[in-house]
């Protein structure tokens, strides 16, 4: 039986092999790195739909890149609150 290299790259869906680089369901991403693994589905993380498996590759290594390099965010960063809840309002 021939084993299928993902580099990572992997869909949670029930659709053939064959058809899953085309399939509407989001590319997923895991990487790990200096002991520390990194799980995200990539079209969350990137903020757009990713169609084909080239692009989600492409955004895998930039990633990638960016985790090797300690620049990797994982998600977007909240606004700071400019407003805090006191006890009396509370």
């Amino acid at each position: 039986m021939t084993r299928h290299r993902s580099d990572g790259l992997t869909k949670r869906c029930d659709c053939p092999r064959s058809r899953r680089s085309k399939c509407a369901h989001p590319w997923y991403f895991a990487f790990q790195w200096k002991g520390k693994r990194y799980r995200v589905q990539l079209e969350r993380l990137v903020g757009r739909r990713l169609d084909g498996k080239t692009k989600a590759d492409t955004e895998a290594e930039r990633i990638r890149r960016e985790i090797k390099a300690g620049t990797f965010q994982p998600g977007p960063t909240p606004p700071p609150s400019d407003h805090s809840v006191t006890v009396s309002a509370f």
